[in-house]
């Protein structure tokens, strides 16, 4: 018999990056209460608010994201040291009738909640993949088969039993599946770096809740 996650009691779902993440100083302070943005505070012109709106969803939140993706640590951008001068560094070249408005709180915040919900999608779409895969599966053999993906992260590759430098690694289908998110998010963006920080996101979102999943069938009482 095959079973979803949920009809075997368990309820995957992607945490809320928000309790986990460090913001920056202006998304602290606009959270207490001082001060809260959304897409109608940005800095725009009233007469080009509705095209550069678009813009900023079509251009420059795409390069935002694809920064993001290039950081060690992509689940922290937000506090990053680089995070502010990468915004202020992409307004000016995407809003260039608009520099002398780069400094606006609204621009980090709005960018912050953004690149949260970036975060979110990926773990969405991890649990998901993982969901779908379970449920091409037999109960009896979910254990052996979860564990066996798990195995020297075998979820990552092609073909894992290849030859080395025959496996094909980041190629799995389960893998760039998930990985596709990312890259519908900047697919128009001329990106310089290697995406490390949304592979590992989306490395990540596939391999925690298989192991949730791997644990709960096993009957175990703690997490190895």
């Amino acid at each position: 018999m095959k079973r979803t996650t949920a009809q075997m009691g368990i309820k995957l779902q992607a945490v809320n990056a928000k309790s986990r993440i460090d913001l920056p100083s202006d998304t602290k302070r606009a959270q207490s209460g001082s001060a809260k943005y959304s897409n109608i505070n940005l800095p725009f012109n009233k007469d080009e608010a509705t095209q550069d709106l678009t813009t900023w969803h079509a251009t420059f939140m795409p390069n935002v994201y694809d920064w993001a993706g290039t950081r060690q640590q992509p689940w922290s951008t937000n506090s990053d040291v680089g995070f502010v001068p990468e915004l202020r560094r992409v307004w000016c070249l995407v809003f260039p009738h608009l520099k002398e408005k780069m400094n606006d709180p609204s621009i980090e915040y709005v960018a912050a909640a953004a690149l949260r919900t970036w975060r979110s999608d990926i773990g969405k779409a991890g649990v998901e993949a993982v969901d779908k895969f379970i449920a091409t599966l037999h109960c009896e053999h979910i254990v052996g088969e979860v564990n066996a993906l798990l195995t020297g992260a075998r979820f990552l590759y092609r073909n894992p039993d290849a030859p080395e430098g025959k496996r094909g690694a980041w190629l799995s289908d389960l893998f760039l599946g998930v990985f596709s998110n990312h890259l519908a998010d900047t697919i128009h963006v001329q990106s310089t770096e290697y995406p490390l920080g949304a592979v590992c996101l989306c490395a990540a979102s596939i391999g925690a809740p298989a192991i949730v999943v791997a644990w709960y069938q096993s009957g175990e009482d703690t997490l190895q």
